[in-house]
Formats: structure tokens, sequence, C-alpha cells
């Protein structure tokens, strides 16, 4: 099936760019790669190929300032950032880019500032250490006023989810939603489906209470996905798929996750996948299955290790090789899959893959078990009830360790 994912501005932009790095125009390059690619709906290929996640969150707590041309304008300073992070006509430096960025920013060049908040923003809902993450969510939440101020629209979203959740600021949900309003109704995507967001799940703080509106959220969504907004194709494509709302169309869920996948959103290929696989929206197809399982895969998606060790373990869309299957269930077992804890151990207990071990085998079991894997919960329950697990006595299932 064609998609119109080639006709979004936004791409084609993103190969104009490419060719300007071909012909040696760099900065022409990082104007089409930035400002037309990544910053309108953070085109995935737009952000890979500036290299922007090689400014590290310990690069943005550095405190030392290295010499810069204090005659360089605030738009000179950001194109060299990128220029130093993309490595184009030099080696990379993703430090020295740091130094421009925050030097770019101190001279109020509101798209710095925006893409310091939009990485400090990402670093802070990491696992570091709690001092670090806390200093992050300060310096998102004063780059993204800096730049919002002066009408960055991306900027103006970021200070919305600041105040919405928190970060580095306290939560104040009226100054989220007429942030949101704003860069939504100057046609931001990404508030877009923030303010969808607000509408499907209700929102209530001091001053405000915002009721589910399902269909207005519907409609927030939809515009973002017309821009060609990832997320929001992604969580289109959800909505279609399940019987909520009496909404289920399979056909236009696979539509959404096509565009999604082919724009390189990680949550979307396991489930464009599984559509292939089962024949959702499309004609079943396990090759096609395979290669979007693969591609979760390579991004380290548990779901896609789960479902791609069931294609080898069956054989399905690719040559069987239960060595392969067992060694993506135990990768999607280590981060917490169910199903991949109960198949392997299943393993353990049938020596595929592994010599037979019993207590590994029931050390996985009891995981899935615990997470309320029935199959597990049963073996379990008829094996070892005694020294395992603690059972509910209305329901009669086990729900965790002694």
């Amino acid at each position: 099936m064609l998609t119109n994912t080639l006709t979004y501005p936004h791409v084609i932009a993103y190969e104009q760019g490419l060719e300007q790095v071909n012909l040696g125009n760099y900065k022409e390059a990082i104007k089409l790669l930035y400002f037309k690619s990544f910053s309108p709906v953070r085109y995935i290929p737009a952000k890979d190929k500036l290299k922007l996640f090689s400014i590290t969150a310990e690069m943005i707590l550095d405190p030392s300032n290295l010499p810069i041309d204090a005659n360089m304008s605030g738009e000179d300073l950001f194109l060299e950032a990128l220029l130093l992070t993309a490595g184009f006509n030099r080696p990379p430096n993703p430090a020295l880019a740091t130094q421009y960025l925050k030097a770019a920013s101190q001279k109020k060049y509101m798209h710095a500032a925006e893409l310091l908040a939009f990485l400090c923003l990402n670093y802070e809902n990491k696992n570091i250490d709690k001092n670090k993450s806390k200093k992050l969510a300060r310096l998102s939440f004063n780059y993204s006023a800096i730049a919002a101020f002066s009408g960055h629209l991306g900027a103006q979203s970021i200070l919305g989810y600041c105040y919405e959740n928190g970060i580095g600021t306290q939560k104040n949900e009226l100054s989220a939603m007429a942030w949101y309003e704003k860069s939504a109704a100057g046609g931001y995507a990404k508030a877009k489906v923030n303010l969808g967001k607000c509408y499907q799940f209700g929102l209530k703080g001091d001053g405000i209470s915002i009721e589910k509106d399902i269909d207005k959220a519907i409609a927030l969504y939809q515009e973002a996905a017309d821009q060609g907004h990832v997320e929001a194709q992604y969580i289109l494509g959800s909505y279609y798929l399940t019987d909520k709302n009496n909404a289920i169309d399979n056909k236009k869920s696979f539509e959404f996750f096509t565009k999604s996948a082919e724009q390189g959103f990680i949550l979307t290929a396991v489930n464009l996948g599984n559509c292939y696989k089962h024949g959702m929206g499309t004609q079943r197809n396990n090759l096609s299955a395979v290669k979007w399982y693969m591609k979760g895969v390579e991004n380290d998606d548990q779901n896609a290790q789960f479902n791609l060790a069931l294609c080898y373990e069956k054989g399905e869309g690719v040559e069987k090789n239960e060595s392969k299957a067992v060694e993506l269930y135990k990768q999607a077992a280590e981060k917490g899959h169910a199903g991949a804890q109960y198949n392997l151990g299943w393993c353990y207990q049938n020596g595929k893959g592994f010599e037979k071990n019993l207590t590994e085998a029931i050390k996985w079991f009891t995981k899935a078990a615990a997470q309320g894997h029935e199959r597990a919960q049963h073996y379990l329950n008829s094996h070892y009830k005694e020294t395992y697990l603690e059972v509910d006595e209305e329901t009669g299932k086990m729900y965790k360790l002694r």
C-alpha cells in the first residue's frame, strides 16, 4: 500500500537537506534539516542526521565557558552548534556545540533556548542522579520560558508540559492549558497532541476543570496527524484498533500505524508488525510482520523482541531458529515482559535453548505470575503453591512472593 508519507513538507525538506549536504552547502542543509524538518514535528531522521542527542546531560550541566566570538549573532552561533553536532565539514564536537547553543540562548536566540529546553526535558526523566534531574528540570523550564515569551511555538508547548507535570516549577494546570492552546493555535502539532491528551483524559487543577471529551481529543489528534506528527498517528492507530467507544476500524488503524512507523516512531513498529501478522486492516503477511518486529528490536522494544521470538520459534516469516527465539525471550523477559518471562521459564523447564534448569524455570514463572500471567499462575498453583506464591482467597490467583 502506498502512503502519503513522502508528501509531508518536513520529509521533503529532509530530502532537500540531504541534497545540500552532498553539494557541500552545509549551512543551507542545517536550515532545511532543523528549521523545516526537525523543528515542526520532531522528525526522527532529521534528529538523527543532526546527531542532536550527541549533546549529553553532562555537557548541558557543565558550567565551564569556552571562548566564543562575542561578535557572532545568535543565529550564527546556533548554526555553528548544529554543524558541530552533525560533523558537517568538520569533526563532530558536541561539547563545543553545547557552548555555542548556550551562547546563542544568552543572546535571546529563541531556537537555541527551545532546543536546550527540549534536550533538558528529554534527559530529565531518564534514570540519572536525582540532583542532576532536578537541575535539568529547572533548566528545561527556564529555557522554554525564554523562547515561549519570544513566540516560539515549540517552546510554548514545552512550557505547557512543564506546568502540567510540575517540571522545574510548581504544577499549574491553568497555565499548562493556556500555553498548549497558544501553541496549538499557531499550528504546532505537538501542542495539539498535548491538548488532545488533556481532553482525552480530563485535566483538573486550581482554577481549571477540563472534562473528558473524546471527540475534541480525536479532532486535535487528527489535525496533528495530518501534519505528519508520528505520536498523533500512533495514538489514532491505537484508538481505532480497540473497541472502546465503538470506534474499532482496523483499516484506519493500519493506515495510521504505517504512516507513523515509516517515519521512524519506535513504538509503532511492533503495532504495524501485529497488523501484518494477524491481518488487521491489511492482508496477513508474515514477512512484513517480521520486518517491522526487527525494526522494533533494533530499538530495544520488549514487545517486538517477544513477537519476533514467537516468529523464530514457529518459523513464521523467518527460518525457524529456537536459539534465536530463546535469546529474544530472555531480552524481553529481563525488561519485564510477562509473556516472555513465562516462555523463558518454559524453555528452562523443557531444555529448549538451555540445559533443563528447574530453579531458573520457577524463577521466571514466578516473575510472570507476579504480573498476573494466568498460565504461569496456573503452573505454580499446580506444582508449587505452598512454596512460592501467596493466593488471593477470593480469586484463587497468586499475586506475590512470600
